[in-house]
This record gives C-alpha cells, sequence and structure tokens, in this order.
C-alpha cells in the first residue's frame, strides 16, 4: 500500500499498486486522478528543491557548475511531472499553482535559452486565462446577488463586459498557440 494525499481534503488515501486511474477519498467522497496527484507532488517537489538551490546559491554560482545542474535538473522534473498533472482535472488551487510554477520555470528556462518564446508566452496566457475566468466569474456572482451601489454595479458590468468579450480571445491565442507548440494530450 502506498499513502497518498486527497486533492480536497489533504486526508492520507491508501492505495495499491493497482489503482493508477481514479481513487475515491473516504473521507470527503471525491474522485481524484492518482496519477495526476502523484505528478503534481513529483513535480511541486522538484519545483521547491530547485527554488532552494537557487535561493542558497544567488549570483555566485557559475552556469557549468554542478549546483547550477542540479537545479536546472530539478526545474526539468519539476515542468515534466506538472504538464503529466495537467493533462488531468486537478483541484482548482493545484490547477492554478501548477500553472504559476510552469510559468515560473519558463522564464527561468527562457533566460537561458532552453525553451521558445512561444513556450513560454504560452504558460502566461494560460495563467492570464485563469485570472480572468476567475475575476469574470467573481463579476457575475456579484451583479446577480446585487451586491455593491449603483456605480459599483455600473463598473462590474462594463468590467465585466470588458471580460467576457477577452476570455474567447484568450482561448483564441491558446489554441493557436497549442497548434504551433505541437502539444499533444
Amino acid at each position: 500500500m502506498i499513502a497518498i494525499l486527497c486533492p480536497y481534503c489533504e486526508t492520507e488515501v491508501d492505495i495499491s499498486a493497482e489503482d493508477t486511474d481514479t481513487q475515491i477519498c473516504k473521507a470527503c467522497g471525491r474522485e481524484f486522478s492518482v496519477e495526476a496527484q502523484f505528478a503534481y507532488e513529483r513535480g511541486q517537489a522538484h519545483y521547491d528543491a530547485a527554488m532552494d538551490i537557487e535561493r542558497a546559491a544567488r549570483w555566485r554560482v557559475r552556469e557549468d557548475s554542478p549546483t547550477m545542474t542540479d537545479m536546472l535538473r530539478n526545474y526539468e522534473h519539476a515542468y515534466s511531472s506538472l504538464r503529466v498533472a495537467l493533462q488531468h482535472t486537478l483541484p482548482h488551487s493545484y490547477h492554478a499553482d501548477a500553472l504559476t510554477m510552469l510559468a515560473e520555470i519558463m522564464r527561468r528556462f527562457l533566460k537561458r535559452e532552453m525553451v521558445s518564446s512561444m513556450e513560454s508566452s504560452y504558460w502566461t496566457q494560460r495563467i492570464t486565462q485563469l485570472t480572468v475566468t476567475e475575476e469574470y466569474a467573481e463579476l457575475q456572482r456579484k451583479l446577480e446577488a446585487r451586491e455593491g451601489n449603483f456605480l459599483q454595479r455600473w463598473h462590474w458590468r462594463l468590467r465585466s463586459g470588458q471580460l467576457g468579450r477577452t476570455i474567447p480571445e484568450l482561448e483564441e491565442k491558446i489554441a493557436v498557440m497549442e497548434r504551433e507548440i505541437a502539444f499533444t494530450e
């Protein structure tokens, strides 16, 4: 038996080696992908390890040093694991964290010319899409609940309209980038 944390309630769930698809948490009753959870945890561990190395090293480390190699290797492992995790359904907070980590990794890789600017931009656009979608949903909630005064609601309606037009544009831009980069799911 292997223990894994439920991504929804963070209760430890025991799984057998055969349970590779989905698992139902006995505490909260929610179903989650075992592969996605393992990939997310592995990616986060490698990302944290790389960040620890980077913080400890600061600017004193040469690009060709073993410390730099370890840091970049951890970032590469984090990148691979987080990409696997995002191919599955993750809880919202994990999804947002994975996108944030990937964007940070891409920023570091881009400085070292390890990825194309388009791939780095792709992950930044995905974070933007998430942020815009969240803000739009929050504004819709406020407008439906009739919160705020007249001027606030007017501002929210204007902003909601802007975001509503932006969401399809972002989705199209991301779809084009996915085709250009040739991501496979």
